[in-house]
């Protein structure tokens, strides 16, 4: 067993040993740990691990990427920055920067067809005009 899923496990057992004080929320850009983290969690009601697991890496993989001007290094980053894992029955994705209205309505469709997939209950798009020209945008998938 490498290091890396041995460090993954024990977080994850971590993380699950807190949970039964309340929700503990996560934040992670690490998808290993995200997929190991949400499989964990098994199957009930229309929930199944694996398939959110997998689901979310394909949806994050396939949200806008930043684009800034020619030459930029950060061109083709990851526009959604974070997976936020607040229980096993809420997930969001967030991210601050600016969407094109094309690209939000992507998102839109990414959140309809996956959530779908997923069998969330809630599958949401908001969008935060609080930091001036920047917004936060956050993805929010929710099982009863």
């Amino acid at each position: 067993m490498s290091n890396k899923f041995q460090e993954i496990k024990d977080a994850v057992a971590n993380h699950k040993a807190l949970s039964k004080f309340g929700h503990v929320g996560i934040v992670t850009n690490n998808i290993d740990f995200m997929k190991a983290l949400l499989q964990s969690y098994g199957q009930w009601n229309d929930y199944n691990g694996t398939v959110v697991a997998d689901t979310i890496e394909i949806i994050f993989e396939m949200l806008p990427r930043v684009y800034y001007n020619e030459g930029n290094p950060n061109n083709g980053n990851r526009n959604f920055k974070s997976v936020n894992i607040h229980s096993d029955s809420l997930i969001t994705l967030s991210m601050y920067g600016t969407l094109s209205e094309d690209e939000i309505a992507i998102v839109k469709r990414i959140i309809d067809t996956y959530g779908q997939l997923m069998k969330a209950d809630e599958r949401t798009l908001t969008i935060d005009d609080k930091c001036g020209q920047y917004k936060e945008y956050t993805i929010r998938f929710w099982w009863d």
